[in-house]
């Protein structure tokens, strides 16, 4: 029986939805049914279908969402759903050098919960990818790990996969820690 999985992306450099492309492709390989989408083509209302979901996401600036995930974003705000069919997860990216790292991730998973969507796991112990020490203060952010995954849906969290390393945007002098 193959297990139906949403996984949506947001991203301004291309870095959630080349993972979020990894994560779906590792997904079918193990027999799961996965719709990939990006935040820009979803109205809040979509996630009244009631499934599981997967939010991998980066912030841009200073913890805004990507621009392509702006609408989506301004529209949940808004929006007075009952997300209690919702079982969902977030991974947000980001560069942990910004005092909001990861802003967007976490109030994705927030505003979610706060219209009834359920948590696969809480918010784990930060994981990061990067060569450099990250800072206290200066966290990754998900809500699922496998030290918390719950026991009534151990296969999303045995999506394993290697993070993508890519160079420092022009301007940058530190390495991009990634979720």
């Amino acid at each position: 029986m193959s297990i139906p999985l949403a996984i949506y992306y947001a991203t301004m450099t291309g870095n959630a939805e080349s993972l979020a492309r990894r994560a779906s492709a590792r997904a079918l390989s193990q027999g799961w049914q996965t719709t990939l989408l990006n935040l820009a083509e979803v109205e809040p209302a979509d996630l009244l279908e009631g499934r599981l979901a997967l939010f991998i996401v980066s912030t841009w600036g200073d913890g805004e969402p990507p621009d392509e995930a702006f609408d989506f974003w301004y529209d949940l705000g808004k929006a007075n759903l009952d997300l209690g069919a919702l079982r969902y997860a977030v991974l947000g990216l980001g560069d942990s050098d910004y005092a909001d790292f990861n802003a967007f991730a976490r109030n994705l998973d927030e505003r979610l919960a706060g219209l009834g969507g359920a948590r696969l796991a809480p918010a784990s112990t930060p994981i990061s990818t990067s060569t450099t020490p990250t800072p206290p203060g200066k966290q990754t952010y998900s809500t699922s790990s496998p030290s918390s995954a719950p026991s009534t849906n151990p296969q999303l969290l045995k999506l394993k996969f290697s993070l993508p390393r890519r160079p420092c945007p022009p301007g940058r002098t530190s390495s991009q820690d990634f979720v």
